[in-house]
Parts: C-alpha cells; sequence; structure tokens
C-alpha cells in the first residue's frame, strides 16, 4: 500500500512493502507543487510499489531468464545499453516493429511496467 501527503514544498509516501518493512520517498521543492505534481505523484506511487517489491525477489530475473527466446536474450543487453527500439533494430537486423514486440514480451514476461524498471532489476541482480 502507498500513502501520499503533501505540504506546500514536500510531497512524501511512505511504501509498505511487507507487514514489517516500509520505504519512505520525499520530494522536495523551492517552490510549491501544483496540483498537476501532487496528482503525478499519486499515479506514480503503485509503479514504485511494484518496482520495490520486485527487486526484493531476485528469484523473479531467474525465472524470467527461462522463458525469454534468444532474440529477446540478444535484446536486453542493448536495452541496459540505452539503445531505442530503432537502434536495436538496426544492430540485430530487424525491424523497428520487431524490436517493439520483442520489448514488450520482455516487459509483459517479466511483470515490468517499463524499461526502467527492468533495467534496475537486472542492475540489482547483478550486484547481489
Amino acid at each position: 500500500m502507498a500513502r501520499l501527503s503533501h505540504t506546500e514544498y514536500q510531497l512524501h509516501s511512505m511504501l509498505e512493502l511487507a507487514p514489517d518493512h516500509t520505504a519512505n520517498i520525499t520530494l522536495q521543492s523551492d517552490r510549491p507543487f501544483s496540483e498537476e505534481q501532487r496528482l503525478a505523484m499519486e499515479l506514480i506511487l503503485p509503479h514504485l510499489l511494484v518496482a520495490y517489491q520486485r527487486l526484493a525477489q531476485p528469484e523473479l530475473l531467474q525465472d524470467l531468464d527461462e522463458r525469454l527466446s534468444r532474440r529477446e536474450h540478444e535484446v536486453i543487453p542493448l536495452i541496459l545499453e540505452g539503445m531505442s527500439n530503432s537502434e536495436i533494430a538496426s544492430m540485430l537486423s530487424l525491424s523497428s516493429r520487431t524490436v517493439e514486440k520483442h520489448v514488450a514480451s520482455i516487459l509483459e514476461k517479466g511483470g515490468f511496467s517499463n524499461r526502467t524498471a527492468l533495467i534496475i532489476a537486472v542492475l540489482k541482480a547483478k550486484a547481489g
């Protein structure tokens, strides 16, 4: 569960990662946060919660590794290098649409909301 509280210059959230584990996130600004910024933070919180929970479970990456195709395994290092779909397509002699499908498949199989969540999980697994 994630809750957002705020003051004029600060947005604060406490993420309940497990019954006995919480994470606190605080954003501070030198000017007041707008209603749009508060709304954006509220929309981001569930994604942060999922990302934190996944990082706490490195076995998910091992399971993912077994479910990826050969081509998806080729795409992941290029994602980690920060390449766009079109750059990956050029590197692997594929169409951008094919790479887009591979990336979507990787994210879906891993339960990642975006490339950043995938990169964080891979880096965390390598560090741990």
